[in-house]
């Protein structure tokens, strides 16, 4: 992990305060540390919370882009069901112990669907 930014601070009233941003791979971690008791301190929390960020979450790719995710009804189309995707993929940063517990599913704007729908191909 490569410590690329930082900013520090202290006053009388907060105590010493940190900001350290770190580069892990293709991800960033942030570290904020507020009211340390020392310099030392300040730096010693933020690189165990830049440790923490780097053990416990990982980056997912929750869905890929024009992969099926659903189908539904379609009114006034040529067929009567159409398959649902998505235009980009979506990736998110989570807690690896959670990973095997998530779950994708997709709300639809309106009540039903209507065509002519433009779609895209994947």
């Amino acid at each position: 992990m490569n410590v690329d930014g930082l900013k520090t601070g202290h006053t009388s009233g907060a105590g010493f305060n940190l900001i350290a941003s770190a580069v892990d791979g293709q991800r960033r971690l942030i570290a904020v540390v507020m009211g340390a008791d020392s310099a030392k301190g300040r730096e010693e929390e933020a690189r165990k919370l830049l440790r923490w960020g780097q053990q416990n979450f990982t980056t997912v790719q929750i869905l890929l882009r024009g992969k099926k995710v659903g189908t539904e009804r379609i009114w006034y189309g040529d067929k009567e069901n159409i398959d649902l995707g998505t235009e980009q993929e979506f990736w998110m940063v989570l807690p690896k112990a959670e990973i095997p517990h998530i779950k994708a599913k997709y709300t639809l704007d309106g009540k039903e669907l209507t065509a002519p729908i433009s779609a895209i191909s994947g």
